[in-house]
């Protein structure tokens, strides 16, 4: 076991320096410094730094000149990860995505970005007048000030524990209810993704089962669109990194 995890440890040293260097790649390709040692820059970087030609010529092709906390964030989420959100990522949002990348594998950050081009789900964008958007920025600092995505995914939870309330009549089955999702109720939701096409991997409690002890509000969701609900959810996050 010590064995293994000193192999682990050493795996991601390696992967931090990695992307360290590609972090400050293009700055030695503009200065020019590899022609001294090197008749290209990819021969430059795989000599020197041991990097994958592919890697290299992602890294160059990535114009992040006005994005510079993506550029930084390389050091941390790699350059595939920052190649597969560039082309969603703006000044203006730069901050949130890299928070995002952060959170999800690069499969899950594939199907996020897929969903914010239209691919996959309904664009579901609102228009706010002026009385909307007063009480959207009031409900907003209810929620302790979130972004506009965590405060209205807060909303809308309330709003359906309100409106789909736990049955309470049965108390015998209230008190037998468990964390375990019964086979007979993963068949009653289906097999399939609610948001996309693909074949369903894990059970999804809209609203959390810690909040409600309840199956009713469960959805099958694929692995990847699993993963994009719980962004926010640092507890989730905590545990699928041990997994």
């Amino acid at each position: 076991m010590k064995l293994h995890e000193e192999f682990v440890q050493l795996g991601r040293a390696r992967r931090k320096l990695t992307n360290a260097m590609l972090a400050i790649l293009p700055e030695i390709f503009r200065s020019g410094i590899w022609r001294k040692y090197a008749d290209s820059i990819v021969e430059y970087a795989g000599k020197f730094g041991g990097l994958a030609p592919s890697a290299v010529r992602k890294r160059l092709g990535l114009d992040l000149s006005t994005k510079p906390l993506l550029a930084e964030a390389i050091r941390e989420i790699g350059v595939h990860k920052a190649a597969i959100i560039n082309s969603v990522t703006t000044v203006e949002n730069q901050e949130e995505m890299v928070r995002v990348a952060k959170s999800l594998n690069k499969s899950s950050l594939m199907t996020f970005v897929k969903d914010i081009k239209g691919e996959v789900r309904v664009d579901l964008s609102v228009d706010m007048d002026e009385e909307t958007e007063f009480m959207f920025r009031k409900l907003q600092e209810k929620f302790e000030g979130h972004s506009n995505k965590l405060a209205l995914k807060n909303m809308m939870r309330q709003l359906f524990a309100e409106h789909f309330p736990q049955q309470k009549t049965r108390k015998v089955q209230k008190s037998t209810v468990t964390r375990h999702i019964p086979a007979s109720k993963k068949r009653e939701i289906g097999d399939k993704c609610a948001l996309c096409h693909k074949p369903a991997k894990e059970f999804h409690h809209v609203v959390p089962w810690k909040d409600s002890h309840s199956h009713d509000s469960l959805i099958p969701l694929c692995k990847e669109h699993h993963q994009i609900q719980h962004i926010d959810d640092l507890l989730y996050q905590k545990y699928r990194l041990k997994r």
